[in-house]
C-alpha cells in the first residue's frame, strides 16, 4: 500500500521519504499528495477543528475517499457526528467517557451482550427503526425503573390497571400517538428480554433501556411519574387534580 504523509515539521517529525509539507486543510498539499488518486486519508492530528477540516476538504477534492479521522475531545462527538467519518480513532480519555456512560447506565452492557449474539438481518432492522424515530440526530440512551422514585404513578396504577410497556410509551399529549423511542431491552430480576413486546405487562422493580430522541426521555418520565397524565395516556380520560383545572371547569359548566 502507498502511503504518502503531510506534515508541519518534517525534520522534527522524522517524516519518511517522500512527505509533503503542510496541514492537510488546504486543497493544494492536498492535491501535492495526489488526493484525486487516493483510496483514502486519515486525518490523525491532535486538533479535531484541524482533522474534520482535512476531511472535509479531502472529500471536496475526491468525493469516493474513505475518510478516518482522530478526535482528541469527547465534547466534540456531535460534530464528528455531523462530518460523519467511515471510522472515528478515539483517543483513551475519549473512550475512558463512554466507558463511565456504561457504568452509569450497567443495562447498555447487558443489551451489548445480547445483541452480539445476533445474526446481521436482526442488527440491520434494528438500526431500521432506530433511523425511523431519530431522523438525522444521534439518538438517546437512558434507563427507566419502575420504582418509587422514578415511576411513582406506574405503581400506583398497578393497583387498579395493567400497565403496559406500550402505555408507558404513550404520548402525554396524544394517547393515540407514541413516544419516539425503542425498548432495547428490559430486565426483570434476573431475566433479559431483548426488544420487549410493548403488550408486555410491567411488574414493579422492571429495567427498561429506552433508545429515542432527546426529548422522549422528559415525556416518558412525565407519564411514569405524574398519574394524571398516566391516567389519561391509559383509558383516554382527562382527570386532571389541580384547583386551577377544577376552577376552569366549574366555570365552564356554569356556561352551559
Amino acid at each position: 500500500i502507498h502511503v504518502t504523509v503531510v506534515e508541519t515539521d518534517l525534520a522534527g517529525s522524522q517524516a519518511p521519504m517522500g512527505a509533503i509539507s503542510g496541514r492537510g486543510t488546504e486543497a493544494e498539499t492536498l492535491r501535492k499528495a495526489d488526493i484525486h488518486k487516493a483510496t483514502g486519508i486519515v486525518a490523525g492530528t491532535n486538533n479535531d477543528a484541524n482533522n474534520l477540516s482535512i476531511l472535509l476538504t479531502a472529500k471536496e477534492l475526491n468525493p469516493g475517499l474513505f475518510t478516518v479521522a482522530r478526535q482528541n475531545r469527547s465534547r466534540n462527538e456531535t460534530i464528528f457526528s455531523a462530518v460523519k467519518p467511515d471510522l472515528v480513532m478515539q483517543r483513551s480519555s475519549v473512550i475512558a467517557h463512554k466507558i463511565f456512560a456504561l457504568i452509569r447506565t450497567p443495562l447498555i452492557s447487558d443489551f451489548i451482550a445480547k445483541a452480539a449474539r445476533q445474526d446481521n438481518a436482526w442488527a440491520n432492522l434494528l438500526v431500521s427503526r432506530i433511523a425511523g424515530i431519530s431522523s438525522d440526530r444521534v439518538p438517546g440512551i437512558w434507563e427507566t425503573a419502575i420504582v418509587p422514585d422514578q415511576a411513582e404513578a406506574v405503581l400506583q396504577e398497578m393497583d387498579t390497571f395493567d400497565v403496559t410497556l406500550k402505555d408507558l410509551m404513550r404520548d402525554p399529549r396524544n394517547r393515540e400517538s407514541a413516544i419516539p423511542c425503542i425498548p432495547l431491552l428490559l430486565k426483570r430480576g434476573l431475566v433479559q428480554y431483548l426488544l420487549p413486546d410493548e403488550n408486555m405487562v410491567l411488574e414493579s422493580n422492571d429495567r427498561i433501556l429506552f433508545c429515542g430522541r432527546a426529548a422522549s426521555r422528559s415525556d416518558m418520565e412525565w407519564v411514569a411519574r405524574n398519574v394524571d397524565v398516566l391516567h389519561y395516556a391509559l383509558t383516554g380520560e382527562e382527570h386532571p387534580s389541580s384547583y386551577l383545572w377544577k376552577w376552569l371547569k366549574s366555570r365552564q359548566n356554569a356556561k352551559k
